[in-house]
This record gives C-alpha cells, sequence and structure tokens, in this order.
C-alpha cells in the first residue's frame, strides 16, 4: 500500500454505463421531458394544480398539489406535510368548479377522457 498514489484509480461516473451517469432526477431535462405529449397536459392538468386521494373506501381524503408526471404513468403529488406520493391516476380527484360556480370535485379518469375527446376535433 505504501508508495501507491491515487491516480491510477478510476472515478465512479468513469466506471458507470451512460444511462446512469446521465441527468439527475428533478433536473431540468426532467421537467421538460414531463411536459410532453406523455405529460400532465394529456390528462388535462397543470403543476400545482389541488387534488385529492384516499388510500382506502373508508378512509379520509388526503390533498395535495400535482408536481409532474412519473415515467411509468402515474402523478407525482405533493401534500400538506410536504411528502413526495406517486399516484395513479385511477384514484385521484381534482378541484374545479360546479356547475353553478361551487367548489367540487372530478374524477381525474373523467377530465382525461373529455380533454382526450376535445384534442381530436
Amino acid at each position: 500500500m505504501a508508495g501507491t498514489t491515487g491516480a491510477g484509480r478510476r472515478r465512479r461516473s468513469d466506471r458507470l454505463p451512460p444511462t446512469l451517469t446521465g441527468t439527475r432526477r428533478g433536473s431540468p431535462a426532467d421537467a421538460a421531458r414531463s411536459e410532453g405529449p406523455d405529460g400532465l397536459a394529456i390528462l388535462g392538468l397543470r403543476p400545482g394544480e389541488t387534488v385529492r386521494w384516499r388510500s382506502g373506501a373508508a378512509s379520509r381524503w388526503r390533498t395535495g398539489r400535482v408536481t409532474h408526471r412519473e415515467r411509468d404513468g402515474s402523478v407525482a403529488v405533493t401534500d400538506a406535510r410536504g411528502l413526495a406520493r406517486s399516484l395513479s391516476v385511477e384514484i385521484l380527484e381534482v378541484h374545479c368548479a360546479g356547475p353553478r360556480g361551487g367548489a367540487g370535485w372530478e374524477a381525474l379518469v373523467t377530465r382525461a377522457s373529455r380533454t382526450e375527446q376535445l384534442r381530436l376535433l
């Protein structure tokens, strides 16, 4: 060990394949990718919108804010305590105005299907 230098050692990034040394999660490149055709816009969502969900049928509603779309198709949400969650589209409801202007909730699946139909016209 004595007399050896670190000059012959390789950095960790040199040993990893190029796919693992790419952009970090949460970088601007990831944000641009989530705004693409498979991002939130196709669901009719924008970052910062209020959504709610339940863990089970008997549990209480929890609210949070949309941040981005995950690679697996789920929606990333931050709750009131700042905890990040990744939730499926089927269990989310979006805050919206009702038919007479009152606050209401709409299933995200319903909003996404309506948005998809509008894009066809």
